[in-house]
């Protein structure tokens, strides 16, 4: 699985989208941290978002909520094929 910000254009490095009230607040500096450790259940997903801005926590949250929620129904998916 590969993970990425922003995108690339044809003329050099990547374009990273921005937000909030300042220009210089761009999602690049957000840092987002993935861990998978192995859990008597099977696996256990670790996932900590330190936000550049803090002013966009509850819609950052519900898009993480919504983007999570869709891995679960995928994974019960696979699981129960």
């Amino acid at each position: 699985m590969a993970w990425s910000c922003g995108s690339q254009n044809d003329d050099g490095p990547p374009v990273r989208p921005t937000h909030g009230p300042l220009p210089k607040q761009r999602e690049g500096d957000d840092h987002v941290r993935i861990e998978l450790h192995d859990d008597p259940a099977g696996c256990l997903l670790v996932f900590t978002h330190v936000l550049a801005d803090p002013s966009i926590a509850e819609s950052a949250s519900s898009g993480w909520q919504e983007m999570l929620d869709r891995l679960v129904d995928q994974l019960d998916t696979k699981a129960s094929r």
